[in-house]
């Protein structure tokens, strides 16, 4: 279960990168520093998950979804999170 999703907004840089989102998972992880893109045909959002680069260049996933069910979830509750902070904004 996601819960205690955050979005915090950033001005859209040239590639559609709109901010950065975090939330809680079943309640006991803390996920983090996912960026939160436009999709190219602005059709929605997508997620992107954070990496660390080794030194040698190779780069391995902090965390991600591990099936599409949960890749929807997360991206659901962070279009849910934009959409309520946009509403805040707006008033």
């Amino acid at each position: 279960e996601v819960s205690a999703v955050t979005f915090f907004p950033l001005q859209i840089s040239p590639k559609g990168m709109i901010g950065f989102s975090a939330m809680t998972l079943n309640d006991c992880i803390a996920l983090n520093g996912i960026a939160v893109y436009t999709k190219p045909d602005g059709s929605g959002y997508r997620a992107v998950f954070p990496k660390k680069v080794l030194a040698h260049g190779a780069e391995i996933s902090l965390f991600h979804p591990t099936n599409n069910e949960a890749a929807a979830n997360i991206t659901e509750a962070i279009e849910q999170k934009i959409n309520e902070v946009r509403g805040r904004q707006s008033h």
